[in-house]
């Protein structure tokens, strides 16, 4: 249960309370040290001016004294300082410990009532403490009247006369009195002081307690005042620990909603395998990375990072998070989500926020990534010992200016593969001293051995992060996403001709190769008309003159599957278009399409067309199985 302002004062106010109590009894213990010393001197004759009864109760009432203040620290293990009662145990322990000192020595121990009115001014409590300076100057008072009969012989108050006129004690030594044990000297004394009884209380009102008073009671005030500013500041405290508390409460649900956005499990694929990591180094930050499932055929993956720290940054990217899950999902592009992105996050930033970003989408079945960079960190592509910086256009922020300039990308994954992505709180890292992690060192960490997944080799970029850091503390949000690409086992092999038709023997002898090599030598027919269409549309309709032509075939074994990939960079036109009227008389006048195409289609298990970066690509499947 979350506890109240109410429970947090009450918690500082007795725990003050505790921590009073506890000082207080060591500053008691101590006390009782200088007593002790104090009773030996008293032991010895001839230090203070004792009569024989006063001697007497100077080894009656100081042992006794130092028991007094000995007892809490004595019992300090049971615990009982922590009981409320124990502070009241205390002060009455102090008082009685100070009236034993007054009477027994009136001249030295009048001081020591300050400590009562000062200590207890330690407790938060005013009703105790107006109640203690009450008991103080009383008994300080009573102890002064009985340490007249009792205690340490003092000339200013057991002899003399009071001046009538001026209010001084004229000290008075009577020749024929000595004041020694002789119980003739003590009754003349006796008698002397009876005499002048009424005058010689009044005088030790007025000369011995009421200056004390006064000083004592400028003691009260100024410490009555300090404890309340002190009680003040531990409201004040209380209140802003609560505050920040409820806030630090509410940076973690914070953290925790943004955390909730991230994927925290990837779909499982034969394909592909992703993990990803995120430290932040406040309970929320600018760092998010993502990566989704677009049908069948792609995965997207995302990584970014917002200028700044804490809950502004936070907020950004949960709206940049939200414009990427949009538009992802209804484009191929990269180059186009970015700039949708850009678009979006760039209305209404007035806090002048931008973000890094490294988007890409793989293609599962060829292995080919799209992708576009927007001032991020280039990612480390490849596998065992053989990873690379991948080479990329840096590209703009996202969010700072009304118009982003970026563009799509391709890199060939082979199976194995693996591409991992990472903010600047990595390269950005520092030790003790101030030194970079920089772009060698991580480089060196994928090079250095072979690992079997990527959760190993992550847990061993995040193990040499922390050893390079050591006590140094972490300054930047830390993340880092690393995809697999397993794929299929298969066979490539690639040529570029110019789109001229002799060239068409070309590429049917590159099929040919393949086909013989895996004994499937029996879909060259069916591999040839396909080939003998598609290349004959581009060389007709692509290029006014002529151009380059990209082919290449791929075979999956584990499959039985051959792809026939052609990229030209003509005009966009689709060689797989068939217009709705083709099927009649006219078909043969058609410009592009036509009864070939809808052969192709057939012949063809999976057809799929699309334009990129200015270019035509045409992706053909063709089942091997007899």
């Amino acid at each position: 249960m979350q506890k109240t302002e109410r429970d947090r004062y009450l918690e500082a106010y007795y725990e003050n309370e505790y921590s009073a109590n506890k000082h207080m009894s060591i500053a008691l213990a101590f006390a009782g040290l200088m007593l002790s010393l104090v009773w030996v001197l008293y032991l010895i004759p001839g230090i203070f001016n004792l009569t024989n009864q006063a001697r007497l109760i100077a080894c009656i009432a100081l042992p006794a004294a130092i028991l007094i203040l000995w007892f809490p620290i004595i019992t300090f293990k049971k615990g009982l300082y922590r009981h409320g009662w124990f502070k009241y145990f205390l002060i009455t322990e102090f008082i009685v410990v100070m009236a034993l000192l007054n009477i027994t020595i009136p001249k030295h121990a009048i001081i020591g009532w300050a400590l009562c009115i000062i200590i207890t001014n330690h407790y938060y409590n005013p009703k105790v403490c107006k109640v203690t300076f009450a008991a103080t100057m009383i008994s300080m008072l009573l102890c002064l009247y009985l340490g007249m009969y009792l205690g340490e012989f003092d000339s200013n108050l057991l002899s003399g006369e009071v001046d009538d006129v001026t209010g001084l004690i004229h000290t008075y030594i009577d020749p024929n009195v000595t004041f020694t044990d002789d119980p003739v000297g003590r009754y003349h004394y006796l008698h002397f002081l009876f005499e002048n009884g009424v005058n010689r209380y009044w005088a030790v009102f007025i000369f011995y307690y009421l200056a004390r008073a006064v000083c004592l009671s400028m003691i009260f005030f100024v410490c009555n005042g300090l404890n309340k500013r002190t009680y003040n500041l531990l409201v004040d405290e209380i209140k802003v620990g609560a505050s920040l508390a409820t806030q630090s409460s509410e940076l973690e649900m914070a953290g925790q909603i943004q955390l909730s956005v991230l994927p925290t499990a990837f779909e499982a694929s034969k394909d592909v395998e992703i993990t990803a990591i995120l430290k932040p180094t406040k309970e929320v930050g600018g760092d998010f990375y993502d990566y989704y499932k677009i049908g069948d055929k792609h995965v997207a993956i995302l990584i970014a990072d917002v200028s700044g720290k804490g809950m502004p940054a936070a907020m950004f990217m949960m709206k940049a998070i939200t414009c990427f899950k949009n538009f992802i999902e209804i484009s191929l592009s990269p180059k186009e989500i970015l700039s949708k992105v850009n678009a979006s996050v760039y209305k209404g930033n007035v806090n002048d926020m931008f973000l890094t970003c490294f988007l890409g989408i793989l293609d599962i079945e060829t292995g080919i990534l799209t992708y576009a960079n927007a001032g991020h960190n280039p990612p480390i592509i490849g596998h065992n010992n053989d990873f690379k910086y991948l080479k990329c256009q840096s590209g703009f922020i996202l969010g700072g200016f009304e118009d982003v300039f970026v563009c799509d990308e391709q890199v060939q994954l082979n199976p194995g593969d693996s591409i991992t992505l990472y903010t600047d709180g990595v390269t950005e890292a520092r030790d003790e001293n101030g030194n970079f992690y920089q772009e060698d060192r991580l480089i060196n960490v994928f090079n250095r051995k072979e690992y079997d997944s990527v959760f190993e080799l992550q847990s061993d970029l995040k193990d040499d992060i922390i050893e390079f850091r050591g006590k140094a503390l972490q300054s930047d949000d830390i993340t880092i996403l690393t995809l697999k690409y397993k794929g299929d086992e298969i066979v490539k092999k690639e040529i570029q001709v110019k789109s001229r038709l002799e060239n068409l023997d070309k590429i049917n002898a590159l099929v040919d190769e393949v086909l013989e090599e895996h004994d499937i030598a029996y879909v060259s027919a069916k591999t040839k008309v396909v080939i003998d269409e598609i290349y004959s549309n581009i060389s007709k309709f692509a290029y006014v003159d002529e151009g380059n032509v990209y082919f290449r075939v791929t075979y999956n074994l584990k499959k039985k599957e051959l792809t026939l990939t052609f990229i030209d960079e003509g005009v966009e036109f689709d060689p797989l278009h068939v217009e709705e009227d083709i099927i009649g008389d006219d078909y043969m006048n058609k410009e592009v399409g036509g009864l070939g195409i809808i052969i192709v289609k057939q012949m063809c298990s999976k057809t799929m067309y699309y334009r990129l970066n200015g270019k035509n690509i045409l992706n053909l499947k063709i089942s091997v199985d007899k």
